[in-house]
């Protein structure tokens, strides 16, 4: 017996934290290796790698950094910023080298945090009522993207029978994550997944030749598109983001701490391990960050022991030797996948809601948060390319209301709870 289940049950949950895995990992790269219009081959190692650096990630916080069933994937912020320069990049540019360099800055920048115990500083920063601000703001930015994935929109010609596999799944997780039966919840992704996608390919759903991108093993060099070159606007894009994304690691843990109930995890470690996790992404992947889902899909399964997760976490990594494999992955229906993270949504919004519950706002602190909500949502809802006058670095920013918001909303906690101090240590003075 390991983490209070045996080695066979940890590894059958293992494959269902392996699946969830590869439906938070797998959507990003395949879109990138599209904008950056990538031969069949080096997509497959591009897609591959960013498993290899997943699960990597995932298996080293797990084990010596938060020490929590956090999985990593791609951070939304750095798809961003490589969605951003890929657009104005031509087949053969350094702009993916540059993007290279943008991520070995970036993590070292995140070690000297982590090693000078700014981390310890910024966890202070992260009351419940910032975290919830920071989870219904997330909930709100995905589902719109969410859905439309479920749904199979963009609109294609096979858009309206194709829709029906993503609303299944989500039914079917949904059901039996609700139901009577103990190991039909545990295993509720894992059922759900699997007969969405048998449900799809029975229908007709044909993935072509996705699954032929390339060599079934190959063992997986330094750098995928060479060796990093110097560009000032990359660099100072990753660096903000990684002082950006801190804020994301903060919330991640402190979600899933509130779920398991578990003192603070040390965010020390946690720091150093994901700017290292950071800086292998040089390999030639997007950058990654602790997702903060995990929480929402841990409440939905009730798998909550470490071992299955760093088996899961294993096998992802295991994957990025297999560049075949990652290339059949990601001709799992895209309905499907995010019909998966759909599902696991509804639980991340119910996790935000009781830290609000739990953190007992005061007049001031709800006024705070109706603006951080209000503006984080408006942010969302602008057209790409609302402010073409501004620098590049503030419309990377601006075009992330979750980011603006949870920074409103955190700058305006921290001076309510100052203000309150000063005016308890003032009532004390005066009682003196």
């Amino acid at each position: 017996m390991v983490g209070g289940i045996g080695i066979a049950g940890a590894a059958g949950r293992g494959v269902q934290w392996l699946i969830y895995l590869i439906a938070s990992v797998v959507p990003i790269p395949v879109v990138l290796a599209q904008a950056f219009h990538l031969d069949p081959g080096t997509a497959a190692g591009f897609i591959s790698r960013a498993c290899l650096v997943a699960g990597a990630a995932s298996l080293v916080q797990g084990l010596w950094g938060h020490r929590m069933p956090i999985n990593d994937g791609p951070a939304g912020l750095w798809f961003a910023v490589f969605f951003l320069f890929a657009s104005g990049a031509a087949v053969g540019s350094d702009v993916p080298r540059a993007l290279e360099m943008g991520l070995l800055a970036a993590g070292t920048f995140v070690v000297l945090l982590a090693v000078t115990g700014a981390f310890r500083i910024i966890r202070q920063w992260f009351t419940p009522a910032v975290t919830g601000c920071y989870l219904l703001l997330l909930a709100a930015q995905m589902a719109g993207p969410f859905f439309e994935g479920v749904l199979g929109l963009p609109v294609s010609p096979h858009t309206v029978w194709l829709g029906w596999g993503g609303v299944l799944t989500v039914a079917i997780i949904l059901a039996a994550s609700l139901g009577p039966v103990r190991w039909l919840r545990q295993y509720s992704v894992l059922v759900g997944m699997a007969i969405g996608w048998m449900a799809m390919a029975a229908a007709g759903y044909h993935s072509g030749d996705a699954g032929r991108t390339g060599a079934w093993f190959a063992w997986p060099g330094p750098f995928l598109f060479g060796p990093p070159v110097w560009n000032w606007s990359v660099v100072v894009n990753g660096l903000f983001v990684a002082i950006i994304l801190i804020s994301n690691l903060v919330a991640s843990v402190e979600a899933m701490e509130r779920i398991l109930q578990v003192p603070p995890a040390d965010m020390r470690r946690a720091g150093f391990w994901h700017g290292v996790t950071t800086v292998a992404g040089v390999a030639g992947t997007v950058g990654m960050i602790p997702q903060s889902t995990a929480s929402g899909f841990v409440a939905l399964t009730g798998i909550r022991d470490r071992l299955p997760f760093l088996w899961g976490s294993a096998m992802l990594a295991a994957m990025g030797f297999f560049p075949g494999i990652a290339g059949w992955l990601a001709a799992m229906p895209r309905e499907v996948g995010y019909g998966v993270m759909f599902a696991s949504f509804t639980q991340l919004i119910l996790v935000g809601l009781d830290a609000m519950r739990q953190a007992h706002l005061g007049p001031g602190q709800r006024q705070g948060l109706g603006l951080a909500l209000l503006l984080g949502l408006g942010l969302t809802a602008l057209p790409s390319g609302a402010f073409p006058a501004l620098p590049q670095v503030v419309r990377v920013f601006l075009s992330n209301g979750l980011v603006v918001g949870t920074l409103v909303y955190l700058v305006w906690d921290g001076m309510y709870h100052w203000m309150a101090s000063r005016r308890t240590k003032g009532a004390l003075g005066r009682e003196r």
